[in-house]
């Protein structure tokens, strides 16, 4: 039966395709590497790294100080728990012997085991790399906190590698988000503008290598719903339990995104409930059944109960007592973290929609969904704000998705009117600015810095609540301070250790007066060094990952133009 939800069913893409394809992923891969920090780069992430080290070296994803080949960031966890689960029945032992366990999902920790494996492979044929590395966190490590200082010394390699783990999905997510708008009957040129529009002007691109889930579920999620509209357009019941599966790993990485897998559910029953062929929903099913079943045990295996996902330590004292209008404003408009500032072609993306809602209605609610359910939710919580990230990462996938669905449209349309989309560009030229600033400097020495101005002006507020200052404050707006932060970065200003001359910095960017030291805990945040190619090449002080980096961009600059003169110049699809 064919629920056709596009204008063509091509039986595949064509070889100019193809080749297109190729490129515009290897392309975007090859952007995002260049970009990423090539380290673990926040404490979240690090609790997710210790989670995949341990199933490497024990098939357990338990931590606890006790384990014989325990980190030191390991041990450092499990003394603490930080926000993690305490397994069923150690509640009362010692928290040198309990075994705790990750609240992240634990698909997030099984993407990343391959590159665990392949870092800890290159360890073994270059252990001389990993002893200059610890030599030189040694002489650099600033003043950061023991799970950084001391747990950050180890495994070079699999760091390394375990961070690029992002980029590549980020780089597969750019590529499947072009295959949709091909399937959704989009020509090449406008599904290809419209993708690269979305991959560069949107947060999605600062977030692409950012050491969390968002990347690897996203892309999950994403792949889900593309198997969804190839079924809806003939596809087979193969393709159905594919999607099933596809959005049940997608779960297990995180697990909120239960309910885009629903909507998702319903968006195949919709048209077999109207032909009551409910019957042929049952691939979809049994594609998700066993990612769940595997969840619901591996919850009753550590906690002791099936509805346990590890989020309760962390999610309790209020945390989804924020008020709702409150939050949904701001996870939408605040200054450091609205993303209509953060992805501003969401702005103008709503006209798109609503003309595409035309012809594609149920797929157009869906990309609506992707983004609106997150907002809904986190609306409600005190971290509405995912303080650990460029933009509010919930919401990276939908205004990824929504931006591309509507510059398509916008695309189309004024190609078809004979029209220069002017307006668009100009926003996309503004977003494209924004995120250059998150690219080009890194956010945790905006938020290190940025804490001690907030504690500083607002003395009164508790520790806990300063974020909800710092992105509500327009004069301390990441997407203005990250370009101030550049130029104090560059000049060597971030180094400084005199009060007096941290004064002076406190007040160019967050217009604070704060008489102390601007030094910086992470030698990496400075000068441009949490770029790998920049940062790595002072660690070891060496010009080998200087070559690698300016082979990159080379890479990127000949892919970008050659995807560019690849790309038609006139209305008719060189595909159909």
């Amino acid at each position: 039966m064919n629920y056709q939800a596009g204008e063509s069913m091509r039986p595949g893409p064509c070889a100019k395709e193809r080749r297109l394809r190729r490129s515009l992923f290897w392309v975007f891969f090859a952007l995002f590497v260049l970009c990423s920090h090539g380290y673990i780069d926040n404490s979240d992430a690090e609790v997710e790294y210790q989670t995949t080290r341990a199933l490497a070296l024990r098939l357990s994803p338990g931590l606890s100080a006790g384990h014989a080949d325990a980190s030191v960031a390991e041990a450092f966890i499990g003394r603490t728990a930080l926000n993690s689960m305490v397994a069923a029945g150690q509640e009362a032992l010692p928290p040198g012997e309990r075994v705790v366990y990750s609240w992240f999902g634990v698909g997030h920790a099984l993407t990343m085991l391959p590159f665990y494996a392949l870092g800890s492979a290159v360890a073994r044929i270059l252990p001389g790399v990993e002893e200059k590395a610890a030599q030189s966190w040694e002489r650099a490590a600033g003043t950061a906190a023991n799970l950084w200082r001391e747990g950050t010394r180890d495994e070079f390699w699999a760091r390394f590698f375990v961070s690029l783990h992002s980029p590549l999905f980020a780089a597969l997510t750019v590529l499947l988000l072009f295959v949709l708008l091909r399937r959704l009957g989009f020509d090449l040129g406008v599904a290809l503008w419209a993708v690269l529009l979305a991959a560069l002007t949107t947060q999605f691109w600062p977030e692409s290598r950012q050491s969390m889930a968002d990347s690897s579920a996203g892309f999950f999620l994403l792949y889900s719903f593309e198997r969804c509209v190839a079924w809806r357009q003939g596809g087979s019941s193969k393709v159905l339990a594919a999607a099933g599966a596809l959005g049940g790993f997608a779960v297990l990485c995180r697990v909120f995104h239960v309910l885009p897998l629903a909507v998702l559910g319903i968006y195949v029953m919709l048209p077999l409930l109207r032909e009551r062929r409910l019957r042929e929903l049952l691939p979809f099913l049994l594609g998700a059944l066993p990612f769940g079943l595997f969840l619901l045990a591996f919850n009753y295996w550590r906690f002791g109960t099936v509805m346990e996902n590890g989020y309760s330590p962390g999610t309790k004292d209020g945390y989804w007592n924020f008020p709702f209008l409150h939050g949904f404003v701001l996870l939408g408009f605040s200054w450091g973290k609205g993303v209509f500032w953060f992805s501003p072609l969401l702005l103008a993306a709503p006209v798109g929609l609503w003309h595409l809602a035309k012809r594609l209605p149920a797929e157009v609610l869906v990309a609506v969904l992707l983004l609106l359910l997150p907002w809904l939710l986190n609306s409600f919580t005190t971290g509405w704000h995912s303080s650990q990230a460029w933009g509010v990462r919930y919401l990276t996938l939908g205004a990824f998705v929504l931006v591309a669905f509507g510059a398509a449209q916008l695309l189309r349309r004024c190609r078809e009117g004979g029209r220069r989309p002017y307006l668009l560009l100009g926003i996309a030229l503004l977003g494209l600015v924004f995120q250059l600033g998150g690219i080009l400097t890194p956010y945790r020495g905006y938020y290190e810095l940025g804490f001690r101005a907030v504690e500083a002006r607002w003395p009164q507020v508790p520790k806990g609540d300063l974020i909800q200052y710092l992105v509500a404050e327009p004069r301390m707006s990441p997407l203005l301070v990250h370009w101030l932060y550049l130029g104090e970065a560059w000049s060597g200003a971030l180094k400084r250790e005199d009060p007096e001359l941290g004064a002076e910095l406190y007040a160019k960017l967050f217009a604070t007066e704060l008489g102390a030291s601007a030094q910086l805990s992470w030698p990496e945040d400075r000068q441009l060094g949490h770029l790998w190619p920049i940062g790595l090449s002072r660690r070891f002080d060496s010009e080998l990952p200087w070559l690698a980096g300016l082979l990159l961009l080379g890479f990127v600059l000949w892919g970008g133009r050659r995807i560019v003169l690849q790309v038609p110049t006139v209305a008719e699809d060189p595909c159909r």
